[in-house]
């Protein structure tokens, strides 16, 4: 993946959050300047209970608009990311991502705060993300229509090539034994995770047939009524990179 993105070639007019080749600073002096900015809050806290008294004009007590957030090209981010990585000076030690978190936060909402996340969330939204940003850079000539409601995910790209699998849902009936079968792309497996189990257990364990004889019954389309069936999911297409997701926590109906 760092070997795509940076043989990736970024379009000319491309905006990114400044500068990933600024001279990282120590975690010493990451302390004294976040105590710097508390003390400058408490200052600032200090200044505005002594005037509490004072009565301001109307017009000063409504509150500031919100700045407006910008969307950041998060393959971009993450090229200049990367680059900086490979150019460091350093061979060990930590690095500054600061400029990167700070564009994912302004890209999404969700993740601009500091509560904990969901790595899945994360991981999906990016890859997405990054799929997205590459088909619009090699294809400038398409329009915003043909990125709605999922259309991009079947155009080629360095992400897709290297993270996107194909599932086949294979659903049969019983009676007169009709097959359905439909395809669709993924990024990462799901798999529920069994106590004392392997990985290689949890994915034969996915694509174990599942009966739909309770209210969940096929409408067959031959038998014109509804009928018993399987219902199988088959990985047609493993990616070059798998990822996994292991759910440890599951829901009893």
């Amino acid at each position: 993946m760092r070997k795509a993105i940076l043989e990736w070639k970024p379009p000319a007019n491309a905006k990114h959050q400044g500068s990933y080749n600024e001279e990282e600073k120590s975690p010493a002096a990451l302390d004294k300047q976040d105590k710097k900015k508390k003390d400058k809050d408490k200052d600032k806290s200090k200044n505005k209970d002594k005037g509490k008294g004072k009565e301001e004009p109307e017009e000063q007590k409504q509150p500031p608009p919100e700045p407006e957030r910008i969307e950041h090209d998060m393959l971009l981010e993450l090229h200049l990311l990367f680059k900086a990585i490979s150019g460091h000076k350093k061979n060990k030690g930590s690095f500054n991502h600061r400029k990167f978190i700070l564009a994912l936060k302004a890209t999404n909402v969700l993740f601009d705060n500091d509560d904990h996340h969901d790595s899945h969330e994360f991981i999906n939204w990016l890859l997405d993300q990054l799929h997205e940003n590459y088909v619009k850079s090699t294809n400038p000539h398409l329009g915003p229509e043909h990125f709605g409601f999922g259309q991009a995910a079947e155009m080629p790209s360095a992400i897709g090539d290297l993270f996107r699998g194909e599932l086949e849902n294979i659903v049969t009936c019983v009676t007169c034994e009709t097959t359905n079968k439909r395809k669709e792309s993924f990024f990462n497996l799901s798999l529920d995770l069994e106590k004392s189990t392997s990985l290689v257990y949890c994915m034969q364990r996915f694509s174990t047939k599942e009966l739909l004889n309770q209210d969940n019954k096929l409408h067959c389309d031959t038998c014109l009524s509804h009928q018993v069936a399987t219902k199988e999911i088959i990985v047609s297409r493993y990616p070059k990179i798998l990822l996994v997701h292991l759910k440890r926590f599951r829901i009893d109906p």
